[in-house]
């Protein structure tokens, strides 16, 4: 667990260099606004931190690469913009008082000789840039653009359902200023046709040609979103860890509760491949042994008959072979084992371990899937044999003889 909370730990620290931290100062005192974007929507008010004096340290964590930073003077209406990856280069951004060429924002109100007109669409040139807006449900018939290339708008009205439309007027916004507000004439003959007042939706979508995006998106740094998936998935991980850890070495009480409550837990899946059977007695399969001789015995014994005890503790399957447990350790399992049973699929690759100290043997499961078992019981723990036991692997059962 602590390797685990390192890593996070590391994980979070490298997350927190993929942001970009950079300083600006304003060429002048006061307050003013600072955002970034890798895209420009008109039609919305930019979302901007703003520094009451006219130094700050920014963070941000868009993408350098595709990303513009932007910085309003709210005492002129303008707006100063670069590159992040080029402040980037020297964490430092100090625009110049000409660098403020944008607009802000201006308002446009569309009137005649009868008060606002909503029955009409807007149509703006912003450069390159051409845009059409329905004012049916702008207040007062007024609409705001922000962050505007230049102070030049072509502007022009289409009406009737845009089958015409009036000549196209060059309108341009005043040097200084904190707000700016252009008033478009609109013929008498344009009745409303809707009630002027309901407050405008922002986030309608405008006929557009457009070669600035008219849709805000926020771009993390590709760095930062792959962090934040590793730090995810290893939190995730690191509680299923533990989940399995705690079941591990308190299966006895886990499985306790679980029955309290009317749950029947299954055994856990195991590694090693084996497929889950019901325990049964089953002939012994052919046994393969690592270092160990087995011995004839009567195949016409009965499975169940003491042998007279002797110095020489020992497994007698259901077919009489028997297996002589030397001082040690020896592991049964279906591959590369002391004790192989191939060919089993009940029994895992390994599946127990037999341990013989003086004349006591004690069996303990290694964590396989259909568990081991003495005299029909489940073992969870290391168990001593008596002679006469029953012990069986998945669904291979043997006679414990001393």
């Amino acid at each position: 667990m602590r390797a685990i909370t390192a890593f996070l730990l590391g994980l979070l620290a490298v997350v927190s260099f993929a942001d970009s931290t950079f300083k600006v100062t304003m060429p002048r005192d006061g307050a003013f606004e600072i955002w970034v974007s890798d895209s420009i929507n008109h039609y919305a008010k930019p979302k901007s931190t703003l520094s009451d004096t006219k130094e700050l340290e920014f963070t941000t964590a868009e993408n350098p690469s595709t990303s513009t930073v932007y910085a309003h003077d709210p005492q002129t209406g303008r707006v100063a913009e670069s590159s992040l990856a080029d402040i980037m280069k020297t964490k430092d951004w100090a625009p110049k008082a000409d660098a403020f060429k944008r607009v802000y924002s201006v308002t446009i109100a569309v009137k005649n000789a009868k008060g606002p007109v909503n029955n009409v669409n807007l149509i703006v040139a912003i450069g390159a840039t051409t845009n059409s807006r329905n004012l049916l449900d702008k207040e007062n018939a007024e609409i705001t653009l922000y962050n505007l290339p230049n102070p030049d708008l072509k502007i022009s009205l289409s009406y009737d359902n845009d089958t015409k439309q009036t000549d196209t007027e060059l309108h341009s916004v005043p040097a200084d200023g904190p707000s700016h507000k252009i008033e478009i004439s609109a013929p008498d003959f344009i009745e409303p046709v809707a009630s002027v007042g309901t407050t405008a939706t922002e986030g309608d979508a405008p006929k557009a040609d457009s070669k600035e995006k008219d849709e805000p998106k926020t771009t993390r740094s590709p760095l930062a979103v792959l962090f934040n998936y590793l730090i995810g998935f290893g939190l995730v991980g690191g509680i299923g860890y533990g989940i399995y850890w705690y079941y591990k070495n308190n299966t006895t009480k886990v499985e306790a509760a679980l029955k309290q409550a009317g749950i029947q837990a299954s055994n856990p899946p195991d590694p090693t491949g084996a497929m889950p059977v019901e325990p049964q007695n089953k002939p012994l399969e052919k046994i393969q042994l690592g270092g160990v001789t087995p011995t004839p015995s009567d195949a016409g014994a009965a499975v169940a008959a003491v042998t007279p005890i002797t110095a020489n503790p020992r497994l007698v399957g259901s077919d009489g072979t028997a297996v002589n447990l030397s001082e040690g350790e020896l592991t049964v399992g279906r591959e590369n084992a002391g004790l192989t049973i191939t060919g089993e699929s009940s029994v895992s690759r390994l599946h127990a371990k037999l341990t013989r100290s003086g004349d006591s043997v004690t069996v303990s499961d290694e964590g396989s899937t259909n568990g081991t078992y003495v005299n029909g019981i489940e073992i969870a723990s290391p168990t001593v044999l008596q002679s006469g036991d029953q012990v069986q692997f998945g669904a291979i059962q043997y006679r414990y003889e001393t």
